[in-house]
């Protein structure tokens, strides 16, 4: 890395595109393609009639904060219905994510209202340095309209920086004893894990990791009011949009989380198929998550973090399926 990090992170990128992208989004001729990257064997698109949903953490050897999983499944729309349904982020029940204007504005944070004690002091958040010291002086005046303030303009600064450079420039989250977690080349790191599915969706990652438009539908960015654990969290994310000779690929990436986990990645992949006469999509879903609470965990307890994630991945995917049932996406 040079002085400032960024030059050598950005050929890196490059020079790892360039080696990868042997595939990268050719048409596919069929839902069968998934067989040549997924973590998991994919299931007949008769198999997964009726709402099957077939889930299956996948392995991320090496990478001690990072858990994965993948899922095949069927929904009962055309592709590019589909593909609208995962990008209408303000139609999801699952979480309150507000979608966010191309350049984002100030006023679009309005309704943020910290409630959660957790969010007021810098410990045990995901600030840089420069941010540590905003909320050490927010802190002493111990103001509430205050603390909105901040996290109003820490999200604005964020997202701002992302819709111009993507994740390459992203302020790294200081940790503590000299300690940095650098959101673009963890998130690298990550998707080595799972070299074939980078080598499937490189062309879709080089925007998220650019902020180059290069998928051919602009980004849907959000940001969000969530619930993780039962605490309040905020969290910045987009949806990258690539349409194929056959259907779609998608990349959703909370890129910033103020706590409980650092970022993460959904990816989707939509072929069209016909069930007992009827237009269907296949989906295949990969699940990436990179939290500082995994690091922590061996053996059983791992193992037991996996299944939790498995379980609130069919969850969100069996609420996907019952949405198609609700009137088409605004996108």
């Amino acid at each position: 890395m040079n002085n400032n990090g960024m030059p050598y992170l950005t050929m890196h990128w490059w020079l790892l595109l360039a080696a990868l992208a042997v595939t990268g989004a050719r048409a596919q001729e069929s839902w069968r393609e998934a067989r040549t990257y997924a973590g998991l064997v994919p299931a007949a698109p008769q198999v997964l009639a009726g709402g099957g949903v077939h889930c299956a953490r996948v392995g991320m050897a090496g990478a001690t904060l990072n858990l994965g999983t993948e899922a095949v499944y069927l929904l009962p729309v055309a592709p590019d219905q589909a593909a609208a349904l995962i990008r209408d982020v303000a139609d999801n029940p699952a979480e309150v994510a507000l979608p966010l204007a191309k350049p984002v504005a100030a006023d679009e944070f309005k309704s943020l209202t910290v409630t959660d004690a957790s969010l007021k002091t810098a410990k045990g958040l995901n600030l840089s340095a420069g941010e540590k010291t905003t909320f050490g002086a927010a802190g002493r005046g111990g103001d509430p309209p205050q603390f909105n303030a901040v996290w109003r303009q820490l999200l604005l600064t964020r997202a701002a920086a992302f819709q111009t450079g993507g994740l390459l420039p992203a302020a790294a989250y200081e940790l503590g004893g000299g300690a940095l977690f650098q959101p673009a080349p963890e998130l690298v790191g990550l998707l080595k894990q799972r070299a074939p599915v980078l080598r499937r969706f490189v062309c879709v990652m080089d925007e998220v990791f650019t902020g180059q438009p290069g998928a051919n539908q602009p980004a849907v960015h959000y940001w969000a009011d969530e619930k993780v654990q039962g605490n309040q969290n905020f969290a910045l994310g987009a949806v990258h949009a690539l349409k194929t000779a056959d259907g779609w690929q998608l990349a959703d990436l909370t890129y910033y989380s103020a706590s409980s986990y650092y970022l993460s990645l959904t990816l989707y992949e939509l072929w069209p198929v016909a069930v007992a006469g009827r237009a269907q999509t296949y989906v295949w879903r990969g699940d990436y998550v990179i939290s500082p609470s995994i690091g922590h965990l061996k053996g059983i307890e791992r193992m037991a973090a996996g299944n939790i994630m498995l379980l609130e991945v069919k969850g969100a995917i069996r609420a996907q399926i019952k949405r198609c049932a609700t009137p088409p996406p605004r996108y």
